[in-house]
């Protein structure tokens, strides 16, 4: 339910919203001024979208290159066979002991966070 504070806010703002005030044409003029300015960001906006997509384009066909010229299948199978000889070795009822209380206290540390947060809503108006 709405408090009355909101009620006469409500109401302010509905009456202000239909008073038309007389300026002489002022913000016809800045209206159809803005147009313009903004035409002008937008082409700046895509001349610049264009360097970047160039960019990665570069960057990408670099790092295509540079894994052919450096045999990066090798590099990639050599990882591959390194992680399944260490899977091999772990011991995984060491590691479900250990890991077990991080993975149970991560999401109390949200819900802490979750919880300080809604009841500080002033913390929450800056995101």
């Amino acid at each position: 339910m709405k408090d009355e504070k909101d009620i006469l806010l409500d109401d302010f703002f509905k009456e202000t919203a239909e008073l038309q005030i007389e300026d002489n044409g002022f913000s016809e003029r800045v209206i159809s001024a803005l147009p313009q300015q903004q035409k002008l960001r937008n082409q700046a906006v895509e001349r610049l979208r264009k360097k970047v997509r160039l960019l990665e384009i570069v960057c990408i066909a670099a790092g295509i290159a540079l894994f052919f010229f450096l045999r990066g299948w090798n590099m990639a199978f050599d990882l591959l066979a390194s992680v399944f000889a260490l899977a091999v070795s772990i011991d995984f009822k060491f590691l479900l002991i250990n890991t077990v209380p991080l993975i149970l206290l991560i999401p109390t540390i949200a819900a802490a966070t979750a919880i300080y947060f809604l009841g500080r809503p002033e913390l929450s108006k800056r995101w």
